[in-house]
C-alpha cells in the first residue's frame, strides 16, 4: 500500500464534517419554511381584518337602525333584562339616559341608593355595558388626586364608582368635576437646592355612577346627584323570585353588545342643538310648584334629562339641529315625574328628605313607621328625627296614624294635600297649546 493510499485518524474525523456548502443548503431550507409561515400568518391575519372590518360595518348598519326605532327606550329595558335584570324599569332609564347626557353642557349624573344586597350594582353595570368601554372609567375606588393624574379630557366620560363610600376620599374632586369642570392642582418640585411650582390640570365635566347604601348623603352630593332608589317592594322581590325560579333569558352574545355600543356611541349632540326651545317648554315652570326647595337644581337636570331623550329620538334621523319636541315631553313625563314628585311645601331639605323616607318606607313595610325606625334609615339621631317631624306635621306633609297603639307609640304616614306633582301633565300642555294638534304620538317605554 502506498503512502497516499494509507488512511490517518484525522481523516475520520474530516468525513463526518459538513461542507460550507451543505450547511448554506440547511439554512436556505429553514429561511424557506419560516417564509412560507411568515406567508400563511399574513394571509389569516388578512382574512381575521376583513372579518372584523366586516362586522364593523355590519354593526354600524344595525346600530343606525336600532336608533331609528320608535321604541329605542323600550328596547334598552329588552337588552338589560338580557344582561340579568328584573324589573328596575325607571332606574334602568334614568341610568342609561344620564349616560347618553355624556355630550351635553351639563352631564346628568345618577345614584342609584338602596340596601345592601338590593341589586343596584346589578343594574348600574347593565347599563354600563351598553357603552363603549374607551369612554367608561370604572373603578372600585379612587385616592384623593387620582383625577389630576389621568390622561385626557373627561368630557365625554362615565365615571362609574363601584361604591360611592369607596371613593370618599376623592369627593371633592368629584364634585368640582361635575360642577366646574376643570381640575387644576399646583405642587412643589424640587431638583437638587431648586424649588418650583408645577401646576396639573384636567377639564371636562363627566357623568358620575354610584351606588351607596348609606343612609345619609351629604347635602353637596344631592344638589349633584339624582338619587334613584332600588326598587325593594314585595312586588319587585317577587318578580326577582319569580324570575330566578324561572329559566333563564338568552344571554346577550357579543355581537349584540358590539351593535348597542355603537348605537350609543351615534347618540351624540352637535353644535347648534336645543338652541330653539319651544314655546311651551319655556313657559313650563309657570305650572311647576315654585316655592318647593331645590326647585331650580331639580328644573336643570330635568331639563338634561329631556334633551337626552330628544337625542335618542333624534340622532337616528338627523337632518339638521335637534330640539327638544313635544313628544320628548310625554316620554320624560312617564319616566320623571314619579321620581321628581315631592310635597309642595316642605320648606328645608331635611323635610323632604324625612317625608321621602316615610313614604318609601310605609311603602316597603306596608305600614306606618316608627320615630326610632325613620332615625335608622335616615342615620339621623332620634332627637332631631323628632325635630324633624315636628316641622313636616305642622307643613301637613306626614301625619300619625289614626287610633291608638300599645304604649301609645305613635307612627307616621306620608300625607300629600297637594297631590305633590314636579311636572304638568302632558294633556294640560295640549290644552293650553291647540298649536301642538290636540294630541301627540309616543312610545311609553
Amino acid at each position: 500500500m502506498s503512502a497516499s493510499d494509507r488512511k490517518r485518524p484525522e481523516d475520520d474525523e474530516n468525513d463526518n464534517l459538513t461542507s460550507p456548502g451543505d450547511v448554506r443548503d440547511w439554512r436556505d431550507t429553514d429561511d424557506d419554511f419560516d417564509d412560507e409561515s411568515d406567508r400563511e400568518y399574513e394571509q389569516q391575519r388578512a382574512r381575521e381584518i376583513e372579518e372584523e372590518k366586516r362586522q364593523e360595518a355590519v354593526a354600524l348598519k344595525n346600530a343606525k337602525a336600532l336608533i331609528r326605532t320608535p321604541d329605542f327606550l323600550a328596547r334598552v329595558l329588552d337588552i338589560c333584562k338580557g344582561l340579568g335584570v328584573t324589573g328596575e324599569q325607571i332606574a334602568l332609564l334614568v341610568l342609561f339616559l344620564a349616560a347618553v347626557s355624556k355630550t351635553l353642557l351639563r352631564p346628568a349624573s345618577v345614584m342609584l341608593r338602596g340596601s345592601p344586597s338590593s341589586g343596584k350594582s346589578s343594574v348600574m353595570n347593565a347599563v354600563v355595558e351598553l357603552f363603549d368601554p374607551e369612554i367608561v372609567m370604572e373603578r372600585a375606588g379612587m385616592s384623593g388626586k387620582a383625577l389630576f393624574h389621568g390622561e385626557g379630557s373627561l368630557a365625554g366620560k362615565i365615571i362609574v364608582l363601584t361604591e360611592y363610600h369607596a371613593g370618599k376620599d376623592s369627593r371633592h374632586l368629584i364634585r368640582l368635576a361635575q360642577t366646574e369642570g376643570v381640575l387644576t392642582d399646583e405642587t412643589t418640585v424640587m431638583e437638587g437646592r431648586w424649588r418650583s411650582t408645577s401646576i396639573t390640570e384636567r377639564r371636562g365635566r363627566p357623568v358620575v355612577m354610584t351606588t351607596t347604601s348609606e343612609s345619609r348623603i351629604a347635602a353637596d352630593d344631592l344638589s349633584r346627584f339624582q338619587i334613584v332608589w332600588a326598587d325593594e317592594s314585595a312586588e319587585q322581590s317577587l318578580r326577582v323570585m319569580r324570575s330566578r325560579a324561572s329559566a333563564p333569558p338568552d344571554p346577550v352574545d357579543a355581537f349584540e353588545l358590539q351593535v348597542w355600543r355603537k348605537a350609543t356611541s351615534l347618540l351624540v349632540a352637535e353644535k347648534g342643538d336645543f338652541q330653539r326651545p319651544p314655546k311651551w317648554l319655556r313657559a313650563l315652570p309657570s305650572s311647576m310648584p315654585l316655592d318647593r326647595v331645590g326647585i331650580r337644581r331639580d328644573f336643570d337636570r330635568f331639563l338634561t334629562f329631556l334633551q337626552a331623550i330628544a337625542l335618542c329620538r333624534g340622532c337616528g334621523r338627523r337632518d339638521g339641529a335637534i330640539d327638544i319636541e313635544f313628544a320628548d315631553y310625554a316620554v320624560a313625563y312617564q319616566i320623571f315625574e314619579p321620581l321628581f314628585a315631592t310635597p309642595r311645601r316642605a320648606t328645608t331639605e331635611q323635610d323632604l328628605e324625612l317625608t321621602r323616607m316615610v313614604a318609601r318606607l310605609n311603602q316597603k313595610q306596608n305600614a306606618p313607621v316608627t320615630v326610632n325606625e325613620l332615625a335608622e334609615a335616615l342615620g339621623w339621631k332620634p332627637a332631631l328625627v323628632y325635630k324633624v317631624v315636628q316641622s313636616a306635621l305642622a307643613q301637613n306633609l306626614v301625619a300619625y296614624e289614626g287610633g291608638t297603639r300599645e304604649r301609645n307609640v305613635k307612627r307616621l304616614v306620608a300625607s300629600d294635600p297637594d297631590g305633590g306633582s314636579f311636572l304638568p301633565h302632558p294633556r294640560s300642555i295640549l290644552e293650553a297649546y291647540p298649536q301642538l294638534g290636540g294630541s301627540v304620538t309616543f312610545t311609553n317605554p
